[in-house]
């Protein structure tokens, strides 16, 4: 016993979870949080800051990385065409989600572009299975995202600040 009354076990007990960060089950130490993650690069390119961070994450949330979506004018160009949502579990808890090429980034109309940003983004959601999610979190990554605050359900939101003058309109 620490003095003031602190039971040192009882402590222990407490911390150790947070230490370990995953539960007895394996999964996330907060299994009803759920957090995408929306980033500009794809999770199979070498490795950034971001990639250190979301990987993290998923230590103590479920986590869905959102592959960058192809722009209507690139998707002839790409002979990765597909179709399909793909969904690629990795071993720390993270899902790589990969958009379909039907549903690419538009612009205008804004309705057309709002209602695939809509569509993206809830199939993403559904990126972690049927687990059970009940607090979203979005992670944007970059101020070009900003549309998907409006198109996205989600019950916290986050912008990660890089500290890169390049986004500066001004010359410092």
């Amino acid at each position: 016993m620490i003095e003031g009354g602190c039971n040192c076990a009882d402590t222990y007990r407490t911390i150790m979870p947070v230490m370990q960060h995953r539960n007895h089950n394996g999964l996330p130490l907060f299994e009803d949080v759920g957090v995408l993650a929306v980033v500009p690069d794809r999770w199979d390119l070498p490795w950034q800051t971001r990639h250190h961070l979301i990987s993290r994450l998923a230590k103590y949330f479920h986590v869905v990385w959102c592959n960058p979506v192809q722009e209507w004018r690139m998707i002839r160009l790409d002979y990765s065409f597909s179709p399909w949502f793909r969904n690629e579990p990795h071993d720390n808890g993270l899902v790589e989600h990969t958009f379909s090429s039907l549903f690419p980034k538009l612009y205008r109309p804004v309705f057309a572009a709002n209602l695939t940003d809509r569509f993206r983004m809830n199939r993403a959601r559904t990126a972690l299975g049927g687990r059970p999610i009940r607090k979203w979190i979005l992670y944007l990554w970059r101020p070009h995202f900003v549309s998907v605050l409006d198109n996205a359900r989600y019950d916290a939101s986050f912008y990660h600040i890089d500290d890169e003058y390049s986004f500066s309109a001004t010359e410092k």
